[in-house]
């Protein structure tokens, strides 16, 4: 079995990869463990700060939000010459 630790990090993974997707809106399946481990970890007020879980079946929306910052090369590359800095879930809410 995967530890929680392990599954947020790879929560992780995903929201940087998502960031640099050009798609404005994009649909997620996932299991409800990664789900609720994801929003943990990104957006925890969405699961009341770990009081509420999230169920099989559960619907969330929420919006990806990400903060860029030219790199110090402004080689130009896939991200234009940008650098992601942070990424983050906002505005989580069970639907």
């Amino acid at each position: 079995r995967e530890a929680a630790g392990d599954v947020q990090e790879r929560s992780a993974r995903f929201l940087r990869w998502l960031a640099h997707r050009p798609e404005g809106t994009v649909g997620i399946v996932s299991h409800g463990v990664w789900t609720e481990l994801c929003l943990l970890r990104f957006c925890p007020g969405a699961l009341d700060h770990g009081r509420r879980r999230v169920n099989n079946c559960d619907v969330f929306r929420a919006r990806c939000v990400s903060t860029w910052e030219q790199r110090a090369d402004a080689a130009g590359g896939p991200d234009g010459g940008m650098a992601l800095v942070t990424v983050q879930l906002e505005d989580a809410t069970l639907i």
